[in-house]
Order: C-alpha cells, then structure tokens, then sequence
C-alpha cells in the first residue's frame, strides 16, 4: 500500500523504485488503477458536491434577484405615488393661498360694513335724540298748562 500515481505526479513522494518483475508489476498498476479509480470517485463527488452548491448559490441568487426585482417596482411605484403626492400638495397649497385671500378679502368686507353698521347706528341715535327733542318740544307745547 503506497501512494498512488497521483501523489507521485503532484511532486509528494519519490516514485517508487521500478519493479522488473512482471507480478510486481502488475500487482503496481492495479493498485495504481484502484488509486486512480478512488482518486477519480473523489474528484466526482467533489464536483457533484460543487454542482450542487452551485446549483443552490444559483437558486439563491436567483431568488435575490427576483427579490430585488420587486422592490425595483415598488421603489418606482412609490416614486410614481410621490410625484403624484407631490403635484396634489401643490394644488392644495394654491388652493389653501386662494381660500386665504378669500377670507382676508371677506375680513376687509366686514370691516367697512362693520364700520358702516356703526356709523348708521351713531347716525341713527343722533336722529333718534333730533326726535326726541322735537318730541318733548312739541309735547310742552301742545301741553302746557300756561
């Protein structure tokens, strides 16, 4: 049981020492053939290994991808949304300046018919004692006793 014709070509031990006798060589090429064919299960279940890991990392990635997909298209949905959002808070903030003018327009109206209320209620007073006074005038004078 020596190292087998792969560990030789890798450079790990000295080849042995050449057998001249047909047995011995025989008996040096099937071990060499058993190594061989071990060595080439080996590397087979070390790719099937491989293949399968790959396949996995595949399926991950391609699982990632998908995944990435769809938050791409959500990201442009929402970025859709807040374009959207962003033009009706435009219009509603044109809509709250004009509703402002409005009720500053409305204020400036109540104040002159406010102050026009007051002025007709002082000119209204001040006619009401001009006839007050024409009143107790004449009151006197239709009825007085002297």
């Amino acid at each position: 049981d020596g190292p087998g014709p792969l560990a030789e070509v890798a450079g790990l031990q000295p080849p042995p020492p050449r057998a001249q006798d047909p047995e011995q060589l025989s008996v040096i090429r099937q071990k060499d053939l058993v190594s061989a064919a071990l060595a080439g299960k080996a590397l087979l279940e070390r790719n099937q290994d491989m293949s399968r890991q790959y396949e996995q990392m595949h399926e991950e990635l391609t699982d990632k991808l998908e995944q990435l997909e769809q938050e791409k298209r959500e990201l442009r949905r929402f970025e859709n949304q807040e374009g959207e959002w962003e033009g009706r808070e435009a219009e509603l903030e044109n809509a709250v300046k004009e509703l402002q003018n409005e009720l500053e327009r409305q204020q400036v109206h109540l104040r002159e018919v406010d102050g026009e209320k007051t002025q007709a209620v002082q000119e209204l007073s001040e006619q009401n004692q001009r006839l007050l006074a024409q009143f107790s005038r004449i009151w006197f004078v239709a009825f007085d006793p002297y």
